[in-house]
């Protein structure tokens, strides 16, 4: 009996060296990843001055989901809070604004990365990349246009389950994305539907969609593909951007508190462009317009 303690006592101190041990690996490649430095050349971006640009820069942070992360104020806040996964915490934007250059702002959001280099964790950067400098323009002078509020903010913090699922490749940071998925960005031609619908799709809908807008099923509520659009009428896809209600009427979740959140707020041009454009992904002779 005490040989048998004895080689249990062992085996158990083994088993705890082996756990700890891999628990410090994955903790240390996790680490490495968080703290990898990205180096990108600095874009200047003009920010206007103008009304007309702050009032562009609050319909695009608008219908691109910038106030669901940052708050209403853009004040900041934990917007992913899970037990042993992390706590992701979205900065105080306008105050942010005020402080980074225009070339800074364009690298946190197109890339994802911060002026220390390192990575802006949970920044969706893969839905941004393709912003126009124009744009991108009139969101910074829209977010320097708040007055900055002053509440105080938690860490973000990665945990162990999160660390491993960076370790593992389970989630990718977003110059982990941009680094392995090309991505375009094009400059638009005025009066070209087709055109202006491709990019309101690849600045809104693939966070959901996936980067080739054919569906994500790894989404929290697993997304379609988008060319389901083709089978539907132009008024049943203005629903569905206005009330998240689908053609079948039904209402899923997150589409729906998205559509009446981001989409709702998109005019009538941009509903009708992005239509135009989703309806060809069904469509194989239209693949050189997409």
């Amino acid at each position: 009996m005490a040989r048998l303690l004895h080689w249990t006592r062992n085996v158990l101190i083994a088993l705890v060296a082996l756990v700890a041990l891999g628990a410090g690996t994955i903790w240390a490649m996790s680490e490495r990843i968080l703290r990898r430095q990205w180096r990108l050349p600095a874009v200047e971006i003009v920010v206007p001055g103008t009304p007309e640009a702050v009032a562009n820069g609050r319909h695009f942070a608008t219908t691109r989901g910038c106030t669901d992360c940052h708050g209403d104020r853009l004040q900041g806040g934990a917007f992913f809070d899970e037990p042993g996964i992390a706590r992701l915490v979205a900065p105080n934007l306008a105050q942010l604004a005020r402080e980074m250059s225009p070339a800074e702002l364009e690298r946190s959001i197109r890339h994802g990365v911060r002026r220390d280099g390192t990575t802006v964790r949970g920044m969706p950067s893969d839905s941004f990349y393709a912003t126009t400098d124009a744009d991108l323009g009139d969101l910074i002078a829209y977010l320097r246009s708040v007055e900055p509020a002053s509440d105080a903010l938690p860490e973000t913090e990665v945990r162990y389950m999160g660390r491993l699922g960076l370790a593992t490749g389970k989630y990718r940071l977003a110059p982990q994305i941009l680094a392995t998925s090309p991505r375009r960005r094009e400059t638009l031609s005025p009066g070209d539907a087709i055109s202006f619908g491709r990019y309101i799709a690849y600045t809104t809908c693939v966070e959901c969609h996936g980067e080739k807008l054919m569906g994500d099923p790894r989404s929290i509520e697993p997304s379609p593909s988008l060319a389901i659009v083709a089978s539907y009428e132009p008024a049943e896809f203005a629903r569905l951007m206005k009330d998240g209600i689908t053609a079948t009427g039904k209402s899923p979740k997150l589409m729906g508190g998205v559509a009446r959140a981001r989409f709702a707020h998109l005019t009538t041009e941009e509903v009708d462009a992005l239509y135009q454009y989703l309806s060809l992904l069904a469509d194989p002779s239209a693949a050189d317009r997409l």
